[in-house]
């Protein structure tokens, strides 16, 4: 699905769903090795992975906004949320990818608060930030 021709009655619903295909196409090709989305119970976790290197099994929570920055106050029930599916679903590690800007210091707060990993696209297809 082309993201850029989405439109109409739930176009940021597809948006979503064509950014959770284009981070688990990321991943891939990044050689880890990604869990079919049937094989575990569904706990609300968009992606898990198990990482190529440590083999620490992943939750990746996927957040897409029409805003240029990442609202604070739905960055934090987003990461409330993604610890607690992580630790129903026995996860190792949580990441949350935002489509959208995030404060420096925004960011740094909520993740030594929630012991967790924000990303932005950028960090995603940089790749410095998973490696």
């Amino acid at each position: 699905m082309n993201i850029r021709t989405a439109s109409g009655s739930g176009s940021s619903t597809r948006r979503g769903y064509a950014l959770e295909d284009l981070c688990r196409d990321i991943l891939k090709a990044n050689h880890w090795q990604i869990d079919p989305l049937d094989s575990i119970p569904d706990y609300g976790i968009d992606i898990t992975a198990t990482e190529r290197t440590t083999r620490d099994r992943v939750a990746f929570e996927v957040k897409y906004t029409r805003n240029s920055t990442f609202p604070t106050s739905a960055l934090i029930i987003s990461a409330e949320r993604l610890i607690e599916m992580v630790s129903a679903a026995g996860v190792d590690k949580a990441v949350l990818i935002v489509a959208a800007d995030i404060r420096p210091e925004i960011k740094n707060r909520i993740q030594d608060k929630y012991n967790l990993q924000i990303l932005n696209l950028n960090d995603l297809i940089s790749w410095q930030a998973l490696t």
